[in-house]
């Protein structure tokens, strides 16, 4: 006995299955947009500590930079507190505007050793230097390392 079977529905335009479809051009780039987003930021929590810290103490001078100098302490503090957010920080605004101390609590043996090379000394219109780390070899497994931003 022979049984019949539907043939599958074509179109109009070709031999093509009539239930073929495509993504809406929206969702696709909202797809492509996303893995952007996802790699990027990747790429970015992947940067070595010693580049993040130099970066960091980077946006802080600049942020220092734009302050006037009768800023009050406390907009010292919360403008360097803000742009190093994500880390422990004890700034010290005694000195402004001659200069800022700006502590980095709690860092690792690795993260101390990255940034003892790469954030010894940032040179601009505010000046960064490391204080007390004279080598690689005073890092210990828990370090405080501070730095001094002179405007």
């Amino acid at each position: 006995m022979r049984t019949l079977s539907p043939a599958p529905a074509t179109s109009l335009l070709g031999s093509r299955p009539a239930w073929n479809w495509r993504l809406p051009r929206w969702l696709g780039i909202t797809v492509i947009a996303a893995a952007i987003i996802v790699a990027l930021s990747v790429l970015f929590a992947a940067r070595p500590p010693g580049m993040a810290i130099r970066g960091d103490l980077a946006a802080g001078a600049s942020a220092l930079r734009e302050l006037p100098s009768n800023a009050s302490t406390t907009r010292v503090t919360a403008t360097l507190r803000s742009a190093m957010r994500g880390r422990a920080v004890r700034v010290d605004p005694s000195g402004f505007p001659r200069s800022v101390s700006v502590t980095l609590k709690d860092l690792d043996l690795r993260s101390c050793v990255a940034a003892e090379t790469s954030a010894r000394r940032l040179e601009g219109k505010v000046v960064v230097e490391l204080q007390a780390y004279g080598s690689a070899d005073a890092c210990r497994e828990s370090n405080n390392m501070t730095w001094r931003f002179m405007p």
